[in-house]
């Protein structure tokens, strides 16, 4: 009798695995899922519809988990950071992103425009230093204007560059 006890909790094992493996596989295979908002204003979801009462049916895409990258994602659907450019041809976009996905994205978008920004000022600190460097010791300065003709810089206007030139360096360019 003792030998026949490991056998009865093993067959019990067995049949309460084939239940929940059976339960499990009919809600998953469940492809219809119905929202509708009670007198209460409570949001429900079933995969069976209420009594007297209309309700919507929820759709669902098919997902898998992407094992390279450890995240679900929908099949034929570009990862972030991989657009293919569907968006541009008219196509309906990806699902929302989650609010971490959302941070790190707006993180990303600050800082590339963060670091244009800093180019663009080094861009003009480079072309102020020039100015000066060209009109700042010297007195008659020479330019070219918008019809091509050579013309003197008058002393007002140079030291109004001048004047802007150290003023935009000093407070952009440490």
């Amino acid at each position: 009798m003792k030998q026949q006890q490991p056998y009865r909790i093993v067959v019990l094992y067995t049949c309460v695995m084939a239940l929940m493996a059976g339960t499990i596989s009919e809600s998953v295979a469940a492809r219809e899922v119905y929202n509708w908002t009670d007198k209460n204003g409570i949001a429900n979801y079933s995969d069976t519809p209420p009594d007297k009462q209309e309700a919507q049916v929820v759709e669902f895409r098919e997902t898998h988990l992407d094992s390279s990258r450890g995240t679900g994602s929908i099949p034929g659907e570009s990862q972030p950071g991989t657009d293919t450019g569907d968006n541009a041809n008219g196509k309906e976009a990806g699902p929302p992103l989650s609010a971490a996905d959302a941070r790190r994205e707006k993180i990303t978008a600050d800082r590339t425009q963060r670091r244009e920004t800093r180019a663009e000022i080094e861009r003009m600190c480079a072309q102020h230093r020039q100015r000066l460097a060209r009109i700042e010791p010297h007195r008659r300065v020479y330019y070219r204007d918008k019809n091509g003709k050579t013309v003197r810089m008058d002393d007002n206007q140079r030291i109004s560059r001048i004047k802007e030139s150290k003023k935009y360096i000093a407070k952009n360019c440490g």
